[in-house]
């Protein structure tokens, strides 16, 4: 098997738990605005899952990082910038006695890390099919450009 197969697979896993953690977290604070769950279950609950997103994602680039991947490394690099500032300065936390007051904010970040994460992974998929699709057809076309900057 050819490791950029490999490559492409652990992306796509990457940036599916990615997904996973921030429609997580979405779905929790909206439970949090109906009055489904108290302050204090939401903050067990997602103070465990914000440091196993920063976690994914922080493994996700030194893995992107150790594949020398510059364009997919300076997409997320941004995203990587925003988790290291947030650890820095304590705001990667929720406490259960601020949790309505910072509620807006986060629900916010959260929607675009979602956006982020969604188009990520569609980005992927449509380089890991096209990677496919170049490097296993049984003739190249002369009018399909391979990927040059792999």
């Amino acid at each position: 098997m050819d490791l950029l197969i490999l490559f492409w697979i652990f992306s796509l896993v990457f940036s599916t738990a990615l997904v996973f953690c921030s429609v997580f977290t979405i779905v929790a604070f909206t439970d949090l605005e109906s009055d489904l769950v108290s302050p204090i279950d939401l903050t067990r609950r997602l103070n465990p899952m914000i440091k196993l997103e920063i976690g994914i994602h922080t493994a996700f680039f030194f893995y992107l990082f150790l594949n020398v991947d510059y364009i997919l490394l300076f997409i997320n690099a941004i995203l990587f910038a925003f988790h290291v500032y947030s650890i820095l300065n304590n705001q990667h936390r929720l406490s259960a006695t601020e949790v309505y007051r910072v509620l807006p904010s986060f629900k916010k970040r959260y929607i675009v890390k979602t956006a982020f994460y969604i188009i990520s992974f569609f980005l992927y998929l449509y380089w890991f099919v096209s990677y496919l699709i170049n490097e296993y057809s049984g003739h190249h076309r002369t009018t399909t450009k391979k990927m040059d900057w792999m």
